[in-house]
Formats: structure tokens, sequence, C-alpha cells
């Protein structure tokens, strides 16, 4: 009840009345007002038992004057002298001045029920009763000797006050309504990490009620949300498209945790956890693991992560477990930067090292080029990822059995075209040494790769395995045998200009790769060299595991 709404105010009566002048002032009272009022107030007043909750909503202790003036200067819109007031009797006045603390704006509004929440925790049971049983005294009823009735009566007065306060925060505008809860959650719990005023806690508890089906309802469209952007990850759309996915999601938690943030404190100042809170959270947390462990989206990753660790702090299973989180995409993106700068300088290096430029021709000039881009003679370009095969050799020339010079050659191709040059000796040396970090490498890592899965490679018409090579035997009149070789039962010679493979135990059974003519017959013999250094027993494990 307000303090109008009293019996003692319908009354105009004082605490320490005795029966007969609550008799006089209700005939005087019905004379001038409601007749009907006047006598529920003298009975209500009247009775020991029914009084009690008349005397807990008014003003225990104090003078009618004191009462008397202070009321009036609540009505005129002042702010109440409360020093010296018992603590109940502060919080009744305090109550009265939430009206007009509302006209002023959200931020009176909050400092008066900051002010009335304070005194109600000093509220004590027998004070009360002490004041309540001394009115009784002088006016001659019987004591109150049940402290608990007292106590049920305070709460009782405390949902009161409870019920003023939330009407008014209601008439706020949405938004600055939730900056009034949280404001004041925050206030009384010192940001959560401590226990609240018991008033402003069951304003929370009313308020969580309020709020639960926007939370909910808001939660649901936020996982639908999510669950596009994973699907949109999934589908590779652009990563354009899907920072604007990740922005909205961002967006729609900030106003969801607006809403949920008085909520949160709360519960972090019981030493709870808000699950409602708990679980976006993570459903978004597992945005980030899809993001970044199946695309590598590290600063969309990034984002979120730091959204969820702004938003929903006061969630301590949430805020460690994502601090973890952003520790580790950070100390990923550290790694990555490291690497794009490793890989920067080693495509900067590979290219000093393979470009070259040279011309062929003596009068007109064929230019010939090795640069990251390709293989380019004559203006035509083979990308370096096309060439599939590379070959290269010396012929010596004579006269008479005087040698008259050497002709070089070297060939590069594709599947389905092929490039011969004839450099001189400078060139030829020159472009070998770049086609071998240029090309050769990734051929022979290509078969690698071929062989650990039990495969064949086909070189120069020869079925190459892991772990040997099949070689032949000539017969007269039949068709040749084949029988298959490891490594470590063939020897290997080269001989005009060819690479050669015999039989240890059968010389006859032999194989031959000509180097000038056969396709990367010189990566062949480079990895088999590997083997019989001792690296490997197979051609898959020649560079180790």
């Amino acid at each position: 009840m307000t303090a109008s709404e009293n019996p003692f105010a319908i009354l105009k009566a004082s605490t320490r009345d005795r029966k007969s002048h609550l008799n006089e002032l209700a005939d005087e009272a019905a004379l001038h007002g409601d007749n009907d009022a006047a006598v529920d107030a003298r009975n209500v007043l009247s009775n020991p038992r029914t009084r009690l909750a008349a005397e807990v909503a008014w003003f225990p202790g104090l003078s009618p004057k004191r009462i008397t003036l202070t009321l009036e200067h609540i009505a005129l819109g002042g702010s109440p002298a409360l020093n010296g007031f018992n603590a109940l009797s502060c919080a009744n006045f305090l109550v009265e001045t939430l009206v007009a603390c509302s006209k002023g704006g959200p931020a009176e509004l909050r400092q008066g029920i900051e002010a009335l929440a304070s005194h109600v925790e000093d509220i004590d049971v027998d004070d009360v009763l002490q004041a309540i049983n001394e009115d009784r005294q002088a006016a001659g009823l019987p004591p109150v000797t049940d402290p608990p009735l007292v106590q049920a009566e305070i709460n009782e007065r405390v949902k009161h006050y409870e019920r003023t306060a939330t009407a008014l925060l209601e008439d706020l505008p949405s938004l600055e309504m939730v900056a009034v809860y949280e404001g004041l959650i925050s206030d009384s719990t010192n940001e959560g990490e401590d226990i609240g005023y018991r008033l402003i806690d069951a304003l929370i508890d009313s308020y969580e009620l309020k709020v639960s089906s926007f939370l909910s309802e808001e939660a649901g469209r936020i996982k639908e949300l999510i669950e596009r952007a994973k699907a949109a990850a999934d589908k590779h759309v652009s990563e354009r498209q899907i920072r604007a996915s990740v922005n909205e999601i961002i967006s729609a938690l900030r106003i969801w945790d607006e809403v949920a943030q008085p909520i949160q404190l709360a519960y972090k100042s019981r030493g709870l956890t808000h699950d409602e809170s708990k679980d976006l959270a993570f459903t978004a947390r597992d945005l980030v693991i899809h993001l970044f462990n199946k695309h590598g989206y590290l600063d969309d990753a990034k984002l979120v992560s730091e959204a969820i660790q702004e938003l929903f702090s006061e969630v301590a299973a949430v805020s460690d477990k994502v601090e973890e989180d952003i520790k580790a995409l950070d100390d990923f993106a550290i790694e990555r930067a490291e690497r794009k700068k490793n890989e920067a300088e080693s495509e900067a290096k590979f290219a000093r090292e393979i470009t070259y430029n040279t011309e062929f021709g003596l009068i007109f000039k064929d230019k010939f080029r090795i640069s990251p881009e390709g293989f380019d003679y004559k203006g035509s370009l083979i990308p370096l990822e096309q060439i599939t095969g590379v070959r290269w050799g010396a012929v010596k020339k004579s006269t008479n059995g005087i040698p008259t010079g050497t002709d070089y050659y070297f060939g590069y191709g594709t599947r389905t075209s092929s490039v011969l040059l004839q450099p001189n000796q400078h060139q030829y040396q020159a472009i070998i040494q770049r086609a071998w970090q240029a090309v050769c490498i990734r051929i022979l890592l290509g078969w690698m790769e071929d062989w650990s899965k039990g495969l064949k490679v086909t070189i120069a018409g020869v079925e190459v395995s892991d772990d040997g090579l099949v070689l032949r035997r000539g017969r007269f009149l039949k068709e040749d045998e084949t029988k298959f070789f490891t490594w470590f039962d063939v020897s290997k010679g080269t001989h005009n200009g060819s690479l050669n493979f015999y039989g240890k135990a059968d010389k006859k059974f032999t194989t031959s790769f000509s180097y000038k003519d056969g396709w990367n017959v010189h990566i062949l013999d480079f990895a088999i060299d590997k083997i019989w250094e001792g690296k490997a027993r197979k051609l898959s494990k020649i560079f180790g595991n």
C-alpha cells in the first residue's frame, strides 16, 4: 500500500493513539470522506493482528509531526531529510519519492531506487519489532511477540517496493529501461563481484521473467544465422559474404547481450551461470571453430571470438574458454604472418635463383626466358606447373677422329607439346642449373607421392616402382623375358649418353634410358643415387619420412 492508502493516513492517526481516540478519528473521517474506508481503517488499527501490516507500511517510532512534515515535503517534489530515521521508515518515505524521481528521467529514477534499496538492506526485524512494540505500549495494545510475523510483513513490504519500482521502470523506453536495470545491478554487485542488494535482486528476477520470451526468440534467430553462415562457408562463398554474415551475427549478439546483461550480472553475483547466455555463446563459438578449422577464416574467427569475450565476460565458463581461443588464434596469426613472410622471402629467392634470360641465333635472335611464370621461348610461355618433362644431353663431334666440337641439347614439354633448344655450353649449364630448381624437384616430389601410394611411374617408357624396376632379357626368335629387380639387385652405369641398368645375378637382364632423348632420365638417376648412398631403401623415402 502507498502512504495515502495506509489506515493511519486515512484516519490521520498516530501509531500511539488508543482505541478510544481511533474511534473519534474514524467518526470525524467519516463526516468528511468515505464512511466505509474510515470504518475499515479503524477496524484494522484496533485489531492487533491486522494492525501489523499497516504498522510496517507506515513509520513506526516516528512522531506524527515529523511524519506529516516529511510527507508534505515529498508531495512538493522534494528530497526528504532522513537523518535519525530508522531504516524501515526511510524505505517507506523513499518509495513515495519514486514517482517524482521518474519524472526527472532515467538517471534520477535509478538514483531513487538505489537509495531505497540501500535502506532496505539496513532493515532489521528486531529494530522494527522494538519500534512497533513501543508504539503499541503507548497505545495500550498487546505487543507483537513473534518476530517471524514481523519478518513476513517486511517481506511483503519489500514486494511493494519492487512492484512500485518495476511499474515505473516499465514506463521508460525499452533501451533506457534496460540501461537502468544494468546500472542498478552493476552498482549493487560491483560488476557482479559481490552479492547484490535484496531489492535490486528482486527487480532483476522480475525483469528476467519479462524479457525471457524476447531472449528465447532472439537466441533462436541468432542460431539460425550461425547455421546459415556455416553453410555459406561450406559452399565456399566469397570472403566478403562471410564477413557480412559475421557482422550480422555480431550485431544480433550485441543487442541480445544488452538485454541479457542485467541478468548475467545478477547470476554472476550469486555464483551461478546464466545457462541461456552460456548456450548462445558456445553456439557462436562453434561458428569460430567451423570458420577457422574447416575453412581457415582466421580474421573472421577472431572477430567472433573477440565479440563473445566482450559480450559474455560475465559468464565465467564462456570467457575463460574464449580467452584460450583468442590466444590460440593470436598465436596462429603470428605464425601465419611469419610463414607468409618466409614464403615471400622463399619466393623472392626462388625467383632470383631461377630467372634467366638469353637468346639463340646469330642474326635473327630468338629470346628464351626462365622465370617463376614459366619457360618462355619465342613469346610462347609454358607455366612451370604445366611442364611434365625435361631432357638434356651433349653429343661430341669429330671428323676423321679429330674432335670438332660438342652439340648441346635441352628439351622441355607438356603432355601435348615440347620444345628443343640447342644452347652453347654456357647457356646449357645455366639452363640445367635453373631447370633443376624450377621443374625437376617438383616432378620428383610428385613421383615420390605416387610411389608412396604404391603406384608405378612410367619414365621413358619404363615402369619404375618404389623399390625397383623391370629389366628385360632378349631371346632369339622369342619375346623378351622380363623380370622385376629391386634397387639392390641391379647395377647402374652410363655409356654413350645413356643410363643403363643390369641385373647383378644375370647381366643379360638390362634396360637403357637415353639422357638426351628420354624425358626425366636425369631426375631418375638423381633419385636412385640417393638410395645407393644409403639415404633410403625406397624411392619414396629418399628425403626422409
